[in-house]
C-alpha cells in the first residue's frame, strides 16, 4: 500500500505550526536575534523565504523553514526536495510540468529544518543553501539515496517529488552551520 499525501492538509498543518516554537529553536542557534516573519506570497512563493533573522551584530539572513516528522527523529536523514513532476492524475496519464523543489527554488541564505512532535520542535538543523547553487557541488548527489513522495491535489492533479536523503555529515560538508538536538538538555 502506498501513502499519498494531501497537499492541503500538509500546507494547513505547517501553517498552523506555532511561530513561537520556531523562534525558540532559532534562538538556540542565534541567541538574542530579532526574527521578522514574511507572510506574504511574494516572499514565500517567489523567493522561498519565510523569515529574516537579524543577529545582535546586525547581520541579516533570509531563511526558509521546513519540517520533518518525529517518526524520523534521530534517523540522521534530512530530505532535500529537488524536483516535482506534476501529472493530470495519479495514473500519470499526462505530465503537465516539471518544476524545481525548494532546494533549488529558494533564494534564502539558510534552511531551518526542524523535527516536529505535535506542537514542539525537538531538533533543528540549519544549513546554508549556497553550496547547492554551485553546479560542481551537485555531484555530491550522485551517491545519495532517492526517495519519492506522492501528493494528490484537490483538483485531482498528482505530483511526484524527488527528495535526496542527506545525512548530517553530508550537510556538514555543505558548509553546515548549526545542529541542535533540543531534547538533549531535558
Amino acid at each position: 500500500m502506498r501513502l499519498i499525501r494531501s497537499f492541503n492538509e500538509d500546507f494547513n498543518e505547517s501553517n498552523d505550526f506555532p511561530k513561537e516554537e520556531w523562534e525558540k529553536a532559532i534562538r538556540e542557534c542565534f541567541p538574542k536575534c530579532r526574527i521578522e516573519w514574511r507572510d506574504d506570497k511574494v516572499s514565500q512563493l517567489g523567493f522561498g523565504s519565510d523569515l529574516t533573522i537579524i543577529t545582535k551584530k546586525g547581520r541579516k539572513y533570509s531563511a526558509d523553514v521546513k519540517t520533518k516528522s518525529d517518526r524520523y527523529y534521530h534517523s540522521d536523514m534530512w530530505p532535500l526536495e529537488v524536483v516535482h513532476h506534476i501529472y493530470t492524475d495519479e495514473h500519470k496519464t499526462k505530465k503537465l510540468k516539471t518544476k524545481t523543489g525548494w532546494l533549488y527554488h529558494s533564494t534564502s541564505d539558510l534552511i531551518i529544518f526542524g523535527t516536529k512532535n505535535c506542537t514542539k520542535i525537538i531538533e533543528v538543523c540549519i544549513f546554508s543553501l549556497y553550496p547547492f547553487k554551485d553546479e560542481t557541488y551537485k555531484k555530491i548527489f550522485e551517491n545519495v539515496q532517492n526517495i519519492w513522495a506522492e501528493t494528490k491535489f484537490k483538483n485531482g492533479q498528482y505530483q511526484l517529488t524527488l527528495n535526496k536523503l542527506m545525512t548530517k555529515q553530508m550537510l556538514q560538508s555543505a558548509r553546515y552551520y548549526f545542529y541542535k538536538d533540543l531534547l538533549s538538555d531535558n
